[in-house]
This record gives C-alpha cells, structure tokens and sequence, in this order.
C-alpha cells in the first residue's frame, strides 16, 4: 500500500457520519495505526475534514516544592507526547500541561502523585 492509498483510507475511516460513538472511537484508533505505520501526516487529513483537537490544559500537579520526578516528567511528556509544560511558582507550585485532551490524558500517567503532607488538599 502506497502512501497516497493510506491516506485515503485513514480520510475514510476518520467520516464520522452515520456513525455511534463507539464506532468513531474504533475508527479514529484505526486510523491513527495506520497513520503512525504509512508515515502520513494526520493532522493535515483531519483539517482537510475540518476535524481539528481542542487544545485545553489541566493541572498536572501541585506541591509546595517541585519535586525532581516532576520536573522529569515535564521533559519526557514534552518530548514523547507533545504536551506543552508550564510551571507556576508561588506559595504552591503548580504545574500545568497544555495539549489535546488524549494528550493530557497520557501525561497524567507519567506525572508522580503528590506526596501526603505537600500537595495541596482540595475540599470535596
């Protein structure tokens, strides 16, 4: 399968109409397989479709003192996920991330838990 044949493809599968949710949810996974494997640029296919991820942010983390994890974390979210890291520092220290939501969604896994005693206890 060439490349042009690919991206024809993944525009199939990334048509959303007379789809459930699920069956999107299907169709996207499949089409970025196969994106990552044939090399072809998905973000351009998805604004060709007028497709485009949100970009949002979230809050990472918050400690008194940025632990070293969190300041490696920061880098390997950066450079494996794509997701912008911002620090604000003060008398709690936050770190945000900025990117899509799947994008966040991976960087929480990689961002340590705050310890008991120094992270911020938000009221439930």
């Amino acid at each position: 399968m060439t490349q042009s044949e690919a991206a024809e493809k993944i525009r199939k599968l990334l048509n959303t109409s007379g789809r459930t949710d699920a069956e999107a949810d299907t169709a996207r996974t499949l089409a970025e397989a196969m994106a990552y494997k044939f090399q072809v640029d998905l973000a351009s296919i998805r604004d060709t479709l007028g497709q485009r991820d949100a970009i949002t942010h979230r809050v990472l983390g918050e400690w008194s003192k940025v632990p070293l994890e969190a300041t490696l974390a920061g880098r390997i979210v950066r450079y494996f996920f794509d997701v912008l890291v911002v620090t604000r520092e003060g008398y709690q220290c936050q770190i945000y991330g900025v990117g899509t939501l799947s994008q966040l969604d991976a960087a929480e896994y990689v961002f340590p838990v705050p310890r008991s005693g120094t992270a911020k206890q938000s009221a439930v």
